[in-house]
Formats: structure tokens, C-alpha cells, sequence
């Protein structure tokens, strides 16, 4: 599954890091017009000749780039920009043609919290350019917690499968024992479709049973001006809203609102915790989109 030999290039020593082979094939939630502006910017800019067959391919390519011993500091920084713009673009991608996706099953994700407990991860001393490559450091137990609300196969198996690469271009040496995992993730069925919107209301659900998110549940119907997350989802199953952006800044006005009414207040406290929740739940169901911030 895994090439780990590592081998040069050319005689300028430049490294050829090994990758999974699967990393292409699970490739979901893109801003597709905002990849294809990138990777032309990419091939034109690092006049790059092969094929690039999707972003995960790119983003890999990118990676390569930023690790290659050559690189200027131009060249360097414009491909660390790519992979945060990337990144940011899938806030804009618009929710009705986001594509659907299956829920993962509760004896799914006990099994692959299994398969993650038994790899074998390396201790290693950090290479400069590490969070540049990695952006947010992934651990076992970061992966494991996004297994933990709402969880889709395809997320899963695109975070896991780039979670592995990331440490492959780091350590080409260690046998991390991820055989029965890929093999598992692999496996896993395509069944019960949804969509993301229906994805979003599940989320915004789990939110409104904590504690916190109690003062800001329901909302008065002659009066939209005060947000609330069950107005929220409504204007969700209504298509009000465009992108994952226009869900997120709804979010961040109940803080706004509360913190209007007082900074200081416990009111202003949990709506800062209703909305770190909204980060953390709908974040891990989209392949951890807010570990950037």
C-alpha cells in the first residue's frame, strides 16, 4: 500500500517522498472551480509538466514542493499559500451542489478507533518545514475524536488517508502497521446518502443538547433579527444559505448579539462555547475545516 523506499530524483539530490496510493482516490467536498484556478497557477508557476489528476493529487504535489531542498523563498511561500487557500476555499463551496455522503455506522467507528489504536506512530524530532506540510498536527486522538459526533465515510477516509501521508514524508523508515486499516477503510460501504445541508442540521442538533447552547435554541418567528441555531436550521432546509461562510457567520452573530447585550456575561460565555462547539462538531465532520484556526 505504501511505497517507504526512498529514492533521489536527479543529481541535485532532491528527494522523491513516497505516498499512499489510495491518497487520490478519496477526494471529496472541493471547491472544484478554485482547485482548477490553483493547480494551473501551480503547473505555470513551478513549471510543472505531468498530469494532476484532482486536489488531493495537487495537494500532494504541493507538499513535495515545499519539501524540495531547491525550492526559493518565493516559489517556497506561494505553495504554503496554496495549501491554506485550498483550505479556505471549501467555505465557499456551494452547499446544494456540495455532493452527498453516508453516515458512518457506530460498529464502523468503534472498529476504526481499533485499527487507529494499533498503528504504530513514530517519535521524531520536528523537520523545519513540518507545519508548513501538516498545517494543524494530527495524533491518533485528534482523528479519534472526529469520530465522535457526526462522522461520514468519505471525510474519514480522505483525514486518515492524508493523516498517514503526512507522517510518510517524514519518516520513509518505520512500519506503521496501517495494512489493516487501509484495508478497512477501504472496505466501508457507500450506503445511506445525505446531503450536506442534512449533514448540518444533524450537527447543529448535537450542539443544542449542551448546556450551554440552551439560551440559544429556539427563536420567535415574527422576529428573525436575533439568531438562533433553530433558525439556523431552518434557513438551512430552506436554502437560504449558499455556502458553509454564510452558516458560520450566522454562528458567530449569536456572539456577536451576546456580546452586545454584556461582554462579561455567563450569556456571552456560553454563546462563545455554542459556537466553539459549532467549530468542533461541523469541523470534524468536514475533514477538521476549522484546525486551521
Amino acid at each position: 500500500l505504501i511505497n517507504v523506499k526512498r529514492t533521489r530524483a536527479n543529481r541535485k539530490n532532491k528527494i522523491v517522498y513516497p505516498r499512499l496510493a489510495i491518497s487520490k482516490k478519496y477526494n471529496f467536498f472541493v471547491n472544484k472551480k478554485f482547485y482548477e484556478e490553483t493547480r494551473d497557477d501551480f503547473k505555470m508557476e513551478f513549471k510543472f509538466k505531468n498530469d494532476i489528476e484532482n486536489e488531493n493529487d495537487l495537494i500532494w504535489h504541493i507538499k513535495q514542493a515545499i519539501l524540495d531542498q531547491q525550492i526559493g523563498s518565493y516559489l517556497y511561500n506561494k505553495a504554503v499559500q496554496y495549501l491554506e487557500d485550498l483550505h479556505n476555499s471549501k467555505f465557499e463551496i456551494d452547499l446544494e451542489n456540495a455532493g452527498e455522503f453516508t453516515i458512518l455506522k457506530p460498529e464502523d467507528k468503534k472498529a476504526l478507533t481499533k485499527h487507529l489504536d494499533n498503528l504504530n506512530i513514530p517519535r521524531c524530532n520536528r523537520h523545519k518545514k513540518y507545519k508548513d506540510v501538516v498545517g494543524k498536527t494530527e495524533t491518533i486522538c485528534s482523528m479519534k475524536k472526529k469520530l465522535e459526533n457526526v462522522a461520514v465515510v468519505e471525510m474519514v477516509q480522505r483525514e486518515i488517508a492524508i493523516f498517514l501521508e503526512n507522517i510518510r514524508f517524514f519518516d520513509q523508515e518505520t512500519d506503521l502497521n496501517e495494512g489493516p486499516l487501509l484495508e478497512y477503510l477501504d472496505s466501508l460501504e457507500i450506503t445511506e446518502i445525505k446531503s450536506i445541508s442534512e449533514l448540518l442540521i444533524e450537527c447543529l442538533e448535537i450542539i443544542k443538547t449542551k448546556k450551554c447552547a440552551a439560551p440559544f435554541i429556539e427563536f420567535d418567528k415574527t422576529d428573525r433579527s436575533k439568531i438562533t441555531i433553530s433558525l439556523i436550521q431552518e434557513k438551512i432546509t430552506k436554502y437560504e444559505y449558499k455556502n458553509l461562510k454564510e452558516v458560520t457567520d450566522d454562528m458567530e452573530r449569536i456572539v456577536s448579539i451576546a456580546e452586545e447585550f454584556d461582554n462579561s456575561s455567563k450569556y456571552t460565555d456560553d454563546a462563545k462555547a455554542s459556537f466553539k462547539w459549532f467549530k468542533k462538531v461541523v469541523g470534524g465532520m468536514l475533514g477538521g475545516l476549522f484546525d486551521s484556526d
